[in-house]
């Protein structure tokens, strides 16, 4: 096959490709606001959740202080059972 005429290659209109703009694969985006609004959220999460924390802990310190805390044992037990049983259950996932 042969070509004979070259003059139709010079018609061409450049696309977006050739001109070192790649056009946007369609699917999901994430955005800066997106995620900025997600970043406040978990910090105001994160002061209420340490103000709350705060609050129990100088509660806590106060009954301590008076002499009228009375820690449950069974109570206390149970909770150290609970969470080596988290971590057991963990560590066979890894």
């Amino acid at each position: 096959m042969k070509i004979r005429d070259t003059n139709e290659v010079g018609r061409v209109l450049p696309t977006a490709a050739s001109e070192g703009v790649r056009p946007q694969p369609a699917g999901d985006k994430v955005s800066v606001s997106a995620q900025d609004e997600v970043d406040q959220a978990v910090a105001r999460a994160q002061l209420s959740t340490a103000s709350a924390r705060s609050a129990k802990l100088q509660a806590l310190e106060a009954a301590i202080a008076s002499g009228s805390y009375k820690p449950n044992p069974g109570q206390i037990a149970d909770q150290l059972l609970e969470a080596a049983e988290l971590t057991a259950r963990l560590r066979m996932l890894l």
